[in-house]
């Protein structure tokens, strides 16, 4: 019997598109009713946190299939900024400490792990400094700088050797994206709230915390940047129904608007750095050459017909100098002040969270901004062969990338990465589950064989002439 493969059947998501797609928008609509309907300095966001992180640690541990985890921890991600604008009674890293336990526990359940090599290094290459710390913090204060400054680093290495090992199909990625969409919408929504309920008076010099719904603007717009960017990507998958590419469009517009907003540029300034770098790859594919320019002039066309001539009146002008300003806001002193503090401390650096006393010579805060000065600065040369393993490691994605879609999807995550921890180092787990996204290895199901009976060929008897073909 000689076993041919047969075509593969029609998946779930091939049979029934229109209901997973009118899922996606139903799970959208019940995040933004939570964005409204949930109180500030409530037990409701609390108890909302709590039951996130168990479920998702139940489904990381009944699930085969590791997609469940991947949904779990990119809701998670996105209700990180949620859980602090509404000030949970939560602890402050839940979101590192969630998606680590969540994607952790995935991983041992699947029993794969694949191109761990690159990660690991990346995170134990920072443990030594550690030690320099012993002498200084006591007791909570030594767990806290611990936890502030490494729970990032270790959440992007979980995450990278999570995407890797485990594939994920279109669909599941999708839903992935939808998971995180959800929650930033109803970031989104509250600061618009909030904007709606107070007249206030926009100042160019500074960022606007009533746009971000009370909270840090940073962290915010960094989120929203974030929700963007994983629209545009689930555009790139294509979309389902005319109906789910408005909607996507509409939510992309109101993430914008809210981001400008918020007059903090560093979200937006990483979505366009994952923008440009993903498509850098994408032109290279045909058809998504042509979706990319079309959608491009389309979302043109609004910011510049309707979206910004708004946010201009709305503000009287101060978003046009506050976004022209090319003032770092003191970052560019805390990044010499880093590089100051390496030069003097070169192999194991001074130790996490040690550097703070440098910075505050030179600035006025003297928390670190930018996680590459911080590595050098506070873990010497380990933490420079630490910045190397992950650049080492997003060329290998890249590299293993097949298709331009896929390239460009890795670029771009990876992109929004480096981007987010030049601006805001790993304050937020978005960084960390956004390069873990760039690892994604495309789940491509085997082709099932069937069995198709052999050619049987009679021995021809004696003295009988063989046919000879004209």
């Amino acid at each position: 019997m000689i076993r041919r493969p047969a075509p593969a059947g029609p998946s779930q998501a091939d049979r029934s598109p229109a209901l997973f797609w009118i899922l996606q928008l139903a799970f959208i609509a019940v995040n933004v009713v939570l964005a409204v309907w949930m109180p500030k300095h409530g037990a409701a966001a609390m108890w909302h946190g709590r039951f996130t992180l168990l479920g998702g640690v139940i489904v990381a541990m009944l699930f085969s299939r590791p997609a469940p985890a991947a949904y779990a921890a990119a809701y998670i991600t996105g209700c990180e900024v949620f859980w602090r604008m509404k000030k949970a009674e939560l602890p402050w890293e839940m979101g590192k400490y969630a998606v680590i336990l969540v994607l952790g526990m995935a991983i041992i359940r699947s029993g794969k792990l694949k191109r761990s090599f690159l990660p690991a290094a990346y995170f134990v290459l920072l443990l030594p400094s550690c030690i320099l710390g012993l002498g200084v913090y006591k007791g909570d204060d030594m767990r806290e700088q611990l936890t502030f400054n490494l729970l990032g680093p270790l959440a992007l290495a979980v995450c990278a050797v999570f995407f890797a090992s485990v594939p994920l199909s279109v669909q599941e990625l999708r839903n992935t994206l939808i998971c995180l969409i959800g929650p930033v919408t109803g970031v989104a929504i509250l600061g618009s709230q909030m904007l709606q309920e107070k007249n206030i008076e926009f100042n160019a010099d500074v960022s606007n915390s009533v746009a971000s719904g009370g909270y840090g603007p940073n962290q915010v717009a960094a989120i929203l940047g974030l929700g963007m960017l994983a629209i545009l990507v689930y555009l790139a998958l294509g979309v389902p129904s005319k109906l789910m590419l408005f909607s996507m469009m509409g939510l992309f517009v109101l993430m914008l608007r809210q981001c400008i907003l918020t007059f903090s540029r560093g979200g937006l300034y990483m979505l366009v750095g994952a923008v440009i770098a993903g498509g850098f790859f994408l032109v290279r594919d045909r058809k998504q050459r042509k979706r990319l320019f079309m959608g491009g002039s389309i979302l043109a066309v609004v910011l510049v017909a309707y979206l910004l001539p708004r946010v201009e009146k709305m503000t009287r002008g101060a978003v046009g100098e506050r976004f022209s300003s090319i003032d770092t806001t003191g970052r560019s002193l805390l990044i010499q002040a880093d590089i100051e503090t390496f030069f003097r401390n070169p192999v194991l650096g001074i130790g996490p969270g040690l550097g703070e006393k440098n910075r505050l010579k030179y600035f006025r805060v003297g928390t670190a901004h930018t996680e590459w000065t911080r590595m050098l600065a506070e873990h010497g040369t380990l933490g420079f062969l630490s910045i190397i393993a992950i650049f080492a490691l997003a060329l290998a994605n890249l590299r293993r990338a097949e298709t331009p879609r896929d390239k460009a999807i890795a670029a771009a995550f990876m992109a929004y990465a480096f981007l987010h921890m030049c601006v805001d180092a790993t304050r937020l787990v978005a960084p960390s589950f956004a390069f873990g996204l760039g690892t994604w290895t495309v789940f491509r199901a085997r082709r099932r064989t069937v069995a198709v009976p052999a050619k049987i060929v009679r021995p021809r008897p004696p003295g009988v002439p063989a046919r000879v073909a004209v």
